[in-house]
């Protein structure tokens, strides 16, 4: 199965984030005598390596810190192709979940709707074709879910 480079990255992302706290978790145990610095993780990534250190500098943020992090996913999806002749768009929603088929949401260009649409299907890859119902569309309007 092959998946879309945004779906490939926001896997590879969430791999190496969950291997940064798995190594920072890890040597935050371990105890370092007075005056050194504590172990670096090192862990290797495709693009070379990458450097963690287990204890946030004075110029870090201490909210900022990994142990704080809530993962937010996005409640709404871009339009990404249209057939006007057919009235009927397709939906990327690779960065979050597909609403359910049969939904009817609404279409924003900016803060203004512009229309509607309702889901009807296929579904593959987190991309949902969508019939119009109401509007004039264009690629990368916004379909939000109330």
């Amino acid at each position: 199965m092959m998946l879309s480079p945004v779906l490939s990255r926001l896997i590879a992302g969430t791999s190496v984030t969950l291997a940064l706290l798995i190594a920072g978790c890890a040597s935050s145990d371990s105890k370092t005598a007075e005056g050194e610095r504590p172990a670096v993780a090192t862990i290797p990534s495709k693009g070379g390596g990458l450097v963690r250190d287990s204890q946030p500098s004075d110029a870090q943020s201490k909210t900022n810190s990994p142990e704080n992090a809530t993962l937010v996913l996005p409640t709404s999806g871009r339009i990404h192709s249209v057939n006007p002749g057919l009235q009927f768009v397709v939906i990327d929603y690779t960065l979050g979940g597909v609403p359910a088929l049969q939904s009817l949401l609404p279409v924003y260009r900016g803060d203004q709707k512009v229309g509607q649409v309702r889901l009807t299907g296929p579904e593959r890859n987190g991309f949902v074709a969508a019939d119009v119902v109401e509007g004039i569309l264009q690629t990368d309007d916004e379909v939000r879910i109330h």
